[in-house]
């Protein structure tokens, strides 16, 4: 095991709010970097990753297996390092190591779940990573020059719940003056026993029933995790030109299992539209006002 004092130099986690999108080429990578996986209570499920080392020389690599939850409503993982393995990380069959990677090589390593006969049906998060360490310092302590690791979301078959909703659909305001981009904000809440994954649409409508606007939410499929809200970040409303009047903007999420919608109703005061209401106003009274003169102009001759 590894002592407290570990430094990380070079940390490839990968670490994009439970999507895992590499971030480019490095030394060391592994594929996929995410994995959802199904299992079933008192059997066996193997699950390969591929291990390849780009670099000239050959890698020495250790195993490293944690459980993990979300930190914040970011979505950011938030991993139990130095904690002493339970639950599904009791689970994980890996080989412990060192794994001697050679140069330009890849390996694949397989990752055995042996699932309890009672274990309880719905959602678990476990992570491993693959450590390259260099030698003991002086004092003691171990230098990691980069870690890899895969996240694991499982769901251990049987009856389990899977609900959520939107706990929070917002804009920057219900009405504005001129053309300012109006922001959203959209907040998820997972009720059940297993992670979801929903993606969403916001629906902008103007007064006339016509459809102006539509904003994809989470189109890269972010997991939330059971117990927890989740913000998405949503691209601004930019292109709104001269809009002016009573708008709706409806927002729907679902997962395929799950599915919920709110509405915001909220008013666009433009200062050309004002001018155009004020302009047809005016014309509106001064046709009122020669249409009253020309009637009191026939009344007077016929007398």
């Amino acid at each position: 095991m590894y002592k407290k004092s570990i430094t990380i130099v070079v940390a490839t986690l990968f670490l994009s709010a439970l999507l895992f999108i590499p971030t480019g080429s490095s030394a060391l990578s592994l594929d996929p970097a995410i994995l959802e996986i199904d299992l079933t209570a008192g059997a066996m499920t193997v699950a390969p990753v591929t291990l390849e080392n780009d670099t000239l020389e050959t890698l020495s690599l250790e195993t490293e297996v944690v459980m993990f939850t979300v930190g914040d409503e970011t979505g950011q993982p938030e991993f139990a390092f130095g904690e002493t393995p339970s639950g599904i990380a009791t689970w994980v069959d890996v080989d412990a190591g060192p794994i001697n990677l050679k140069p330009g090589s890849t390996e694949v390593i397989n990752i055995t779940f042996d699932t309890p006969a009672g274990a309880t049906p719905g959602g678990y998060y476990v992570a491993v990573f693959f450590n390259q360490a260099s030698p003991s310092d002086e004092g003691g302590s171990v230098m990691i020059e980069s870690k890899v690791g895969t996240l694991f979301l499982a769901t251990v078959a049987g009856s389990y719940t899977q609900s959520g909703k939107i706990a929070e659909f917002s804009s920057s305001g219900e009405s504005t003056m001129g053309d300012q981009p109006v922001d959203f904000t959209v907040r998820f809440q997972n009720t059940g026993d297993v992670h979801l994954k929903p993606t969403g649409t916001i629906t902008v409508t103007s007064m006339m029933g016509n459809i102006v606007k539509t904003i994809t939410v989470n189109s890269d499929k972010g997991a939330v995790l059971p117990g927890t809200i989740r913000e998405f970040e949503v691209a601004p409303w930019s292109d709104i030109g001269n809009a002016f009047g009573k708008y709706t903007v409806e927002l729907t999420m679902s997962d395929g299992t799950v599915t919920d919608s709110q509405v915001l109703e909220f008013w666009f005061f433009s200062a050309v539209g004002i001018v155009i209401g004020i302009v047809v106003i005016l014309v509106i009274i001064f046709a009122i006002v020669m249409m009253a003169k020309s009637s009191g102009k026939r009344k007077t001759d016929q007398v």
